[in-house]
């Protein structure tokens, strides 16, 4: 069923503000994510517009969400410039500013493990925005590769940005608990397959997937199974020992404490975590990824890697952006794209 208000072209109103949809960036469970045109103030911006079927209580506890989202002050979380309902159709939106770089999945899918202190890095980045979000009572709910974009901050410096808190709720709230999962089944913790609401903890045990995928290219529960529910319940999530050369002994207990089966046997909180990282960086590390490749290849052989269906492939990252950050050498990649990726949420 077709759910888009707008197409591309048209200029969407929102009080004094108009906004004029340029291109689609990508569609979400809530919402579609275009390029527009800030009329006003002649400035690109992402504008998500949530989808009319939603109904009018949904949007409501939407917008009052956003309006929180709106007070995080973070350098690793999209700031949320605007929100409200659009004057000629009703339609709920917020406005972003438009970023520029690739998404950590097509980061992942491109390159496999970061090296070793690039991993520890945007890990440092990713559990500071979380402990930001979470000092305000917002939960992500949602935190995976694919909602994480690495944007040039200046020609030689890559950050992280947290994005797509559009299935933020208040960590108070159990609304979502009647609402079933939301999340995305491969990085959600095991107790929201039971009912329990989102919580600091889900984000933590989430990003704990994040790391582990950063750190060594693969899922930490990759099976050929598709039942996500028994394999973060029962199955056992493979270790940093296992797959890494003499990981440091702080970083394989944080990891494994992330993935913990039980909230309360995880870390307190998501800024705890970033200490625990930063006191692993400033330790000391090697120059280069400690990744054992042919106990990676030991694991994934014969078995299907964490996609899953409701997962679209992204578009390529962009080689100046994997070149810069270190990601890639300059003989085993394909050759510059003739753009680079812009994308908000």
């Amino acid at each position: 069923m077709k759910t888009d208000v707008y197409r591309i072209g048209e200029v969407v109103a929102a009080g004094a503000q108009s906004y004029k949809l340029v291109r689609r960036l990508g569609d979400g469970t809530f919402g579609t994510v275009f390029e527009a045109l800030d009329l006003l103030l002649k400035r690109g911006v992402a504008i998500k517009l949530l989808r009319p079927h939603l109904g009018a209580d949904f949007a409501s506890r939407m917008r009052r969400e956003w309006e929180t989202l709106a007070r995080l002050r973070h350098p690793n979380i999209v700031q949320v410039l605007s929100a409200g309902f659009t004057t000629d159709r009703g339609v709920p939106f917020l406005t972003m500013p438009l970023l520029t770089g690739a998404p950590l999945r097509a980061v992942l899918t491109k390159s496999g493990a970061l090296p070793f202190d690039r991993a520890l890095d945007l890990g440092v980045e990713l559990f500071s925005a979380l402990g930001e979000a979470h000092r305000e009572r917002v939960v992500h709910r949602d935190v995976k590769p694919e909602n994480i974009l690495l944007e040039r901050a200046s020609p030689r410096m890559i950050t992280l940005k947290l994005l797509d808190f559009g299935l933020v709720c208040s960590s108070s709230s159990r609304t979502a608990t009647a609402q079933g999962l939301r999340g995305t089944p491969q990085y959600a913790a095991p107790e929201l397959f039971y009912g329990d609401p989102p919580s600091p903890k889900s984000d933590l045990y989430s990003a704990g997937i994040v790391l582990f995928e950063m750190l060594t290219g693969i899922h930490p529960l990759t099976s050929a199974s598709r039942n996500w529910r028994r394999l973060h319940s029962q199955s056992r999530p493979m270790s940093l020992e296992e797959l890494m050369l003499d990981p440091p002994a702080a970083l394989a207990d944080l990891q494994a404490r992330l993935l913990s089966k039980l909230p309360h046997d995880r870390p307190v909180s998501a800024t705890g975590c970033a200490a625990q990282l930063q006191a692993v960086i400033d330790a000391g590390m090697p120059n280069k990824n400690t990744t054992d490749e042919d106990a990676v290849d030991s694991k994934l052989r014969g078995l299907a890697g964490p996609a899953s269906d409701e997962i679209t492939q992204p578009d390529p990252p962009s080689f100046a952006l994997l070149h810069e950050a270190g990601l890639t050498h300059d003989t085993d990649v394909d050759p510059p794209p003739s753009s680079e990726s812009a994308s908000g949420l």
